[in-house]
């Protein structure tokens, strides 16, 4: 890996399925409402000012119409790849979030990697071992451009797990990982001390945070 690097990493903006209840994951591929369109016109503007090349997403549709935004913004491209995408939580996906199976049985998972017992998955679905080699298996290939800054658009449950699990200074359990719609956590790795470090968590992209990033001579 670079020897700095800092991820700014985005969720997606708000999807049909956010505003319906429904646990989002690879299977119930929703798109953006217009609340969620708007929200990510809100962060190209102020993207204007980072300097990155691309935007990466995941190649779900609610990610895919959010890093759209950007890049008619910004005028970069975009890369569209499944290393990104939500945690496969295989026979959970697509249920409503009031269902008793899915509080008892998302709580039981994440109950298990807290205590480290990391190849316990979502049923048919992933482990947290997945979700960090997927992550990390991104990280190498988006660097081969030598960009010092990575910006990507995701998911929140696949984002709090990596933030959990790789930063030095992360929150105490998962959940306090979460991450809102069109919010913003960034992520910093210094390869000398193979260190990660939480920068911001779950922050709106507005240009107190961008000016903070510019202070951190990104």
């Amino acid at each position: 890996m670079a020897a700095n690097l800092t991820i700014l990493f985005i969720r997606h903006g708000e999807s049909y399925a956010n505003h319906e209840g429904i646990f989002n994951g690879q299977k119930h591929d929703a798109g953006l409402t217009d609340l969620g369109k708007k929200q990510f016109v809100d962060i190209g503007e102020e993207l204007m000012v980072v300097p990155f090349s691309q935007v990466f997403c995941s190649r779900l549709k609610r990610c895919v119409e959010s890093a759209e935004v950007i890049q008619d913004i910004c005028s970069v491209p975009i890369t569209p790849t499944s290393l990104l995408n939500e945690v496969n939580f295989g026979k959970l996906d697509g249920m409503p979030k009031h269902h008793p199976d899915y509080s008892s049985q998302y709580q039981h998972i994440l109950e298990h990697w807290h205590n480290h017992e990391f190849d316990v998955a979502f049923p048919e679905g992933e482990n947290y071992n997945d979700i960090i080699t997927r992550f990390l298996t991104f990280v190498m290939k988006a660097q081969h451009n030598g960009d010092s800054v990575i910006v990507a658009v995701g998911h929140t449950v696949f984002m709090r797990t990596v933030i959990w699990g790789l930063s030095a200074n992360r929150p105490q359990t998962i959940d306090d990982c979460f991450v809102d719609n069109g919010h913003m956590s960034v992520l910093t790795y210094n390869n000398e001390r193979n260190y990660w470090q939480l920068q911001i968590h779950n922050a709106p992209i507005d240009t107190s945070i961008i000016d903070q990033l510019a202070i951190e001579e990104l």
